[in-house]
This record gives structure tokens, sequence and C-alpha cells, in this order.
């Protein structure tokens, strides 16, 4: 077999890149804002500190930014997979779905289903962050 054949054939051959970075990138997104909240919070903050410590002040920061870059992330995959999912549910005049459009299609939807509910779940984990004292609440 040879590599034009076998590269055609592959499992998420022609899918483009879009619908992969929708399906991949908003779970590392989130799981990177979650577990690095959670040690910035462990580190910055001591046993004790009250909201008006400094310490408190630079973890609220450091999630913020975090949870905003994760977001720009997240809303980034959703802008790119809207655009893909728009374009594949046209109807294909030639007739039935072949394997690798059918394939294509599902992505674009589980991307944008992925990248929706996980911009959902950094809002909920993030904007607490921001309002709440860090220092307690986000560990």
């Amino acid at each position: 077999m040879n590599a034009a054949a076998h590269s055609t054939s592959s499992p998420g051959a022609g899918v483009p890149r879009g619908i992969w970075f929708a399906v991949v990138a908003p779970p590392i997104a989130w799981s990177l804002q979650g577990g690095v909240s959670w040690l910035v919070a462990d580190a910055l903050c001591g046993v004790g500190i009250s909201a008006a410590h400094p310490r408190a002040a630079a973890a609220r920061l450091a999630i913020g930014l975090l949870t905003i870059v994760a977001l720009a992330v997240s809303a980034a995959a959703i802008w790119r997979v809207h655009g893909a999912w728009r374009f594949l549910r046209e109807p294909d005049p030639s007739g039935p779905l072949a394997g690798a459009e059918a394939t294509r299609r599902f992505l674009a939807v589980a991307g944008l289903l992925t990248s929706a509910t996980l911009t959902l779940g950094l809002v909920l984990a993030g904007v607490p962050a921001l309002a709440l004292s860090a220092c307690g609440v986000a560990r």
C-alpha cells in the first residue's frame, strides 16, 4: 500500500484542523485552568491569609489572567468550529453521506458542543475566583 492511499484511508483523514482544534483545545484549556489555578492558590496562599493580603490579590490576578487566556482559546475554538459546522451542514446534492463527510459532520457537532460546554465551565470556575477571595475558595 502506498503512502497516498494510506493517508486517505486513515481515521480523521480530510478533517479540517479547525474541527480538531475545537475538539481538543477546550478540554486542555479547561484542565489547565483548573489545575494551574489550584496550584497558584496553593503556592500563594498560606494558612490564615485574609482576602486583603497582597498574596491573595496576586493569586486572584493570576487566576483571572489564566481564566481569560483559557476563555480566549475556547472562544477561538467555538468560532472556528461554528464556521466549519455551517459549511458542513449544507446538504450534498450528490447523494448520501460518504464516510469521511459523516466523520467531518460528527466532529464538527462534537467540537461545537465540547467548546460551548467547557466555555461555560471556564466561566463557572474562573469568575468566582475573581469575585471571591482566591485564598481559601479557589483551593
